[in-house]
């Protein structure tokens, strides 16, 4: 569990951090990250703490605390 939501935030900041992509690949990589949320829901993580953790690492990633 907490492996997949180390790769999760992995996933939001290398999205957040690396450059400007067209709007498809950007469809393509928030379909691909609401579907390991719904893996983590479903394996029993809390939905509203794993979305919260999302959140603060875009923020994180972005430099706004």
């Amino acid at each position: 569990m907490i492996t997949a939501v180390a790769a999760l935030i992995l996933i939001a900041v290398s999205s957040v951090t690396t450059n400007k992509r067209i709007d498809a690949f950007n469809e393509v990589l928030a379909e691909r990250l609401e579907q390991r949320v719904q893996q983590l829901v479903q394996a029993g993580a809390n939905e509203d703490e794993v979305r919260a953790l999302i959140r603060e690492s875009i923020d994180l990633a972005r430099g706004q605390q």
